[in-house]
């Protein structure tokens, strides 16, 4: 089964997660994970009331997508 997720992308996830945790929302983990190696900045990960996941994602300036199938299938097939 492939998990569906509803990612928002926005400017500063630091900031965001703190004011969305102030406000009652609980996420998946304590704080927003990075992946600079993928031109993730940082993402954090929190279920809706009905189990969907839903994801907030900031991504380095001028990247459209992150770069992880790029580096996870180069990794894979060495």
């Amino acid at each position: 089964v492939v998990p569906r997720v509803l990612a928002f992308r926005v400017t500063n996830v630091q900031r965001a997660f703190r004011e969305l945790s102030a406000k009652g929302v609980r996420f998946t983990k304590d704080a927003p994970n990075r992946m600079p190696e993928v031109g993730i900045i940082a993402s954090a990960a929190c279920e809706d009331p009905n189990g969907n996941l839903v994801e907030i994602i900031e991504l380095e300036p001028g990247l459209r997508h992150s770069k992880i199938g790029k580096v996870y299938s180069e990794s894979s097939s060495e």
